[in-house]
Order: structure tokens, then sequence, then C-alpha cells
């Protein structure tokens, strides 16, 4: 997820942080296992709003307010086996997944 986002501009490059840093700013992030392909199997589709992709760059104990038109929220769909089947974190992408 850390190298998809800075693939995409959404934040700055470097080095990826260790697992403890990522799970702090990552830890509420909803997770939503639903059948997106119809094929009677549940599928990970991840949402991640536009402050919380913001707040990957701040320090895990930072307060701070951040509007949601800043950054545009990003989705990843995958199957139980990790293949992704959806992503829109292509560079400066401006999509945005909707459904049904």
């Amino acid at each position: 997820m850390w190298r998809s986002l800075q693939q995409s501009g959404d934040i700055s490059g470097g080095s990826v942080p260790g697992f403890e840093v990522m799970k702090a700013k990552m830890d509420d992030w909803t997770v939503q296992m639903i059948d997106v392909t119809n094929e009677g199997k549940v599928d990970v589709v991840l949402t991640i709003s536009g402050s919380a992709i913001t707040v990957l760059t701040q320090p895990v104990n930072a307060n701070f307010s951040v509007g949601e038109d800043k950054i545009h929220p990003r989705t990843v769909i995958l199957l139980l086996n990790g293949k992704v089947i959806y992503s829109d974190f292509a560079t400066k992408s401006r999509q945005t997944l909707t459904g049904r």
C-alpha cells in the first residue's frame, strides 16, 4: 500500500517505514469483504480516504485538520488470494469508484 501511494504521487517517495509505524497509521482503515465478482466468494475492498492518506506523512501522535478535497480517496480490490482486480492508484488519478 505504502509504495502504491508513493507511486500515485499522494505521498512523498523515500524509504518505507517499518511495520510498527505503518500499523499505527493504518490501523483504523476499514476493510470490506464483499462479493464484487459475483462468484460466490468474498473479495477484499479497501478504500482509503484523502484525510487518511494525509495522515500517513504526519507524525503518529500529530493533531491536525485536513480537507477531504486535497487528496482523492484511493480504492483497491483484491481477490482473497491477493490478486489485484481493481486499483485507482495510478499517478494522480482523478477517477472515483462507485457502485450500487
